[in-house]
């Protein structure tokens, strides 16, 4: 439907499109989170293996989203607190970087300020690269 109608050999796709998007089935494993056996692991719940809380499907496991929040929280008490400050961390970063940026320069001998201050982040390369020969 959204690249457009069915070309005329294959219009069979439409119907079947129309009836698609009329009966919108639920997923089975929405209230489910898959884990695998090192998630496990770490979230201490290993002893829930062969129960019917968890379902095996291929490499891991599904279990209910509810009691994965439950766990996480008891694993992981301070991750709340840890996403929070590098949330505000990144939103200090970005002001900080959207602040205009001045030489605060005097108004006489400008021209002399600038010279001092190009002589003073070559001499802090030149002292960088110095140290970097004697390695």
């Amino acid at each position: 439907p959204s690249l457009g109608i069915a070309p005329r050999w294959c219009s069979f796709l439409d119907s079947l499109t129309e009836e698609l998007e009329e009966n919108p089935q639920p997923e089975v494993y929405d209230d489910y989170k898959f884990v695998t056996g090192s998630e496990l692991e770490a979230l201490g719940l290993t002893h829930l293996l062969g129960t019917n809380l968890l379902r095996a499907y291929m490499h891991g496991y599904f279990m209910d989203i509810r009691l994965y929040h439950k766990a996480k929280g008891i694993a992981e008490p301070f991750a709340y607190e840890e996403y929070r400050k590098k949330k505000i961390q990144q939103k200090v970063d970005e002001a900080r970087a959207s602040r205009v940026q001045l030489k605060k320069l005097p108004k006489v001998n400008t021209q002399l300020a600038e010279k001092l201050l190009d002589g003073k982040q070559a001499k802090v390369g030149f002292l960088r690269d110095l140290c970097c020969w004697w390695k």
